[in-house]
């Protein structure tokens, strides 16, 4: 009996808590039906006219000056620096000794050279006498021998005598030949000995160290007492003519001209890219810049230059990989155009369609968005 009234009361429960679940949602249902429905709110914009005209479109960049005509001075010869005449930051004329080289070792060797030429010349001369009296001797053997041949047919002379004589000219002529192979062998010696002696006079010449150009000392690697080795940097020279504007930019970009502090400038391909894949531009650098070597200088980079419809940046929504504009007219109606980007810079973009003359809306890309959506727009200004 117990249970039995144990289960008409849950179920009794169970049967007023639907009956409660039921009435608010019927409850509920009636607030939404009379709630008014609420209003999209318009998206402000601001709305601008495409006037065709002179446009320059550039874009940020950074290069490096570069010269073609500083130098960096080395030496070619092992020695002790003796002299520093030039500090950093000292004008240097062209010519102008900056440092000098120990060359005592040098023209030890170059003494030495000029001793053996002279002891070359000595025997020169010597074999030249000697030459000389032979081929006298020779003579008079030659002549001697031609008598006795001439006694030898009327039997005045010996057979025994005839062949001494040939044989004593075979003697002087073998002597003959030697003397001139030795004088042979000394010229060829002297003129190595005049080779080695233009080396190292050659050599001398890079210990005294000269300017090549005229300009400034901008970097000095040594200093008086340090040992230096063939091709050791010793001095870099800068001139402030010839210096450009060394630039890296994209592939995609294209570019010809470079604007810097109000001027523009050529800008040509070197044909090479950087380690990063960057291709690099050289633009070069009029006089009166006050640019020095290694400085990082802004620029812009002119990316389009012609007549044209400017388009503002925030005029364009990207969606989808594809651009977009909103054109908007009189009757306040809205309507999407798909784009093609020709050139584009901070100052906007010039488009392959032709915009001009027509009025275009522009704002932030999430209002742009809302207006892909349809929503109302509401005019904030205009800029004809």
């Amino acid at each position: 009996m117990i249970n039995k009234w144990r289960k008409i009361i849950t179920w009794s429960v169970v049967v007023l808590l639907i009956l409660a679940g039921a009435g608010l949602v019927i409850k509920r249902k009636k607030a939404l039906f009379r709630a008014k429905t609420p209003k999209v709110l318009p998206a402000v914009v601001d709305l601008v006219k495409v006037v065709k005209r002179p446009v320059r479109l550039t874009l940020p960049a950074m290069g490096i000056v570069k010269s073609d005509t500083s130098v960096t001075i080395s030496t070619k010869v092992s020695g002790r620096v003796t002299k520093v005449f030039k500090v950093e930051g000292s004008p240097v004329k062209k010519g102008e000794i900056i440092a000098t080289i120990d060359n005592i070792d040098l023209k030890t060797r170059k003494n030495n050279l000029l001793l053996k030429e002279a002891n070359i010349d000595y025997e020169i001369e010597s074999k030249k006498a000697s030459l000389a009296s032979l081929k006298i001797a020779l003579a008079n053997a030659k002549a001697t021998h031609a008598r006795t041949k001439e006694l030898l047919h009327v039997k005045g002379a010996s057979i025994e005598e005839y062949q001494a004589e040939e044989t004593k000219i075979a003697s002087i002529e073998a002597q003959v030949k030697a003397t001139e192979n030795a004088l042979e062998t000394l010229k060829n010696s002297k003129k190595m000995v005049i080779e080695d002696i233009k080396d190292v006079e050659n050599l001398l010449t890079y210990t005294i160290i000269k300017s090549p150009v005229r300009g400034i000392c901008a970097e000095r690697y040594v200093n008086q007492g340090d040992m230096v080795l063939p091709g050791k940097p010793l001095f870099r020279v800068t001139q402030e003519k010839g210096l450009y504007l060394s630039i890296r930019l994209p592939s995609d970009l294209h570019a010809d001209h470079v604007l810097l502090k109000g001027k523009i400038m050529p800008l040509v391909s070197k044909a090479i890219a950087s380690r990063n894949g960057l291709k690099e531009y050289r633009a070069d650098l009029p006089p009166g810049l006050c640019a020095v070597e290694g400085e990082y200088m802004n620029v812009s980079i002119v990316t389009f230059s012609g007549s044209a419809g400017l388009v503002p940046v925030n005029a364009i929504l990207s969606k989808g990989g594809k651009d977009y504009v909103f054109t908007y007219d009189g009757n306040g109606k809205v309507r999407e155009i798909p784009i093609t980007i020709q050139a584009r810079g901070v100052e906007g973009v010039t488009t392959l369609q032709d915009l001009t003359g027509k009025t275009l809306i522009y704002a932030m890309p999430d209002i742009l968005l809302r207006v892909a959506t349809g929503v109302p727009v509401k005019i904030a200004s205009y800029t004809d």
